[in-house]
């Protein structure tokens, strides 16, 4: 590993912890495989979107939309149409 992938790590690392520090918890867009601490937070959240309890969340990094079911402190992906949870 170079020093400059190192430092690279390293920054992410710091971000990722700050980003924790400030809202106790992460999220990663299963379109892009990016957590939202590394490109800024999901861009747009709509709540109640097909469904109560479902929000649509627009990715910061991809801007492809998510839907999500809402089931307390964390997210589980589904289908916007059928909304059937996702693998």
């Amino acid at each position: 590993m170079s020093i400059w992938t190192w430092i690279k790590h390293w920054a992410e690392r710091q971000e990722r912890k700050a980003w924790m520090n400030r809202y106790y918890c992460d999220q990663r867009c299963p379109k892009c495989d990016t957590w939202q601490a590394n490109c800024g937070g999901w861009r747009h959240v709509e709540l109640d979107g097909p469904a109560p309890f479902h929000d649509v969340c627009t990715c910061g990094k991809c801007g492809q939309k998510t839907t999500l079911f809402d089931f307390g402190m964390g997210y589980i992906e589904v289908d916007p149409i059928t909304l059937e949870r996702l693998a």
